[in-house]
């Protein structure tokens, strides 16, 4: 707890290996007490090397690195869940790896996390991060599929009439927040795919929703009125200097 609250997390990591270890050489390899204790290692890793993302990526590799082999299909070290917690860290692996620029690299992990995960919810986001990954590629045909696919699943994952709550209950934050990010991004990709009239659109529909869902000085809902005069700009054959780098500045959930 010393080292994880000074954020030395890989001293921590490596503490939960000892850890790990003891409890092994005591009670056995297979035994329950080995098992959780190795679910905690791999839980760690991935949650601090999330953490660390932004701050120090080699370190960051490092922890999400040694999840990705606890819980790997090579790996005979019994993990709960070992699946679940395979897919999530592949998530996170792409996840860094976009922060850092390396979006080929990015590119398998989180077709990995798309294919091992189970919930409609969590795979919504993957899917949007695949479309930020696919977009910085250039790729902007197989990005505005992936846009596409978030905002069904998006759809899918919460209950019907949730966006019609205007009390801002936190399940209709939430559907709001994912379906605005949703269908931020589909825009952006609209336009790279010269469908400038749909790209209006759908943003103007994301701004309806930030409107009506999100205080006025909400991140979300500045950054989706800028998008939106960014785009009507465009389709007016008009591309502001300031807004050039908008392709790089997608919406993260």
């Amino acid at each position: 707890e010393e080292y994880d609250a000074a954020g030395d997390y890989e001293t921590g990591l490596k503490l939960l290996t000892a850890f790990r270890n003891e409890v092994r050489d005591r009670y056995g390899y297979q035994s329950e007490g080995h098992r959780a204790a190795a679910t905690q290692e791999v839980i760690y890793g991935i949650t601090r090397g999330e953490r660390l993302s932004r701050r120090d990526r080699m370190a960051a590799w490092r922890l999400i690195d040694h999840s990705l082999r606890l819980s790997g299909p090579a790996s005979h070290v019994p993990v709960a869940d070992k699946g679940i917690l395979r897919t999530w860290a592949c998530g996170v692996m792409a996840k860094h790896l976009e922060i850092c620029g390396r979006h080929g690299a990015a590119l398998p992990w989180v077709h990995l996390a798309i294919r091992g995960e189970g919930s409609e919810e969590r795979m919504a986001w993957w899917s949007l991060l695949l479309a930020i990954i696919l977009s910085s590629l250039r790729r902007h045909q197989a990005a505005l599929s992936a846009c596409d696919t978030t905002l069904l699943l998006v759809t899918a994952s919460f209950a019907p009439g949730t966006l019609d709550n205007t009390a801002r209950t936190p399940a209709a934050l939430d559907a709001a927040t994912a379906t605005i990010v949703a269908m931020h991004n589909q825009s952006i990709e609209k336009l790279h795919c010269f469908q400038r009239e749909e790209a209006v659109e759908t943003c103007s529909r994301a701004a309806r929703i930030a409107a009506k869902h999100l205080p006025p000085r909400h991140e979300l809902r500045r950054k989706v009125a800028m998008t939106l005069e960014a785009v009507r700009r465009a389709t007016r054959g008009v591309v502001p200097q300031e807004h050039a780098p908008l392709q790089r500045q997608r919406v993260r959930g």
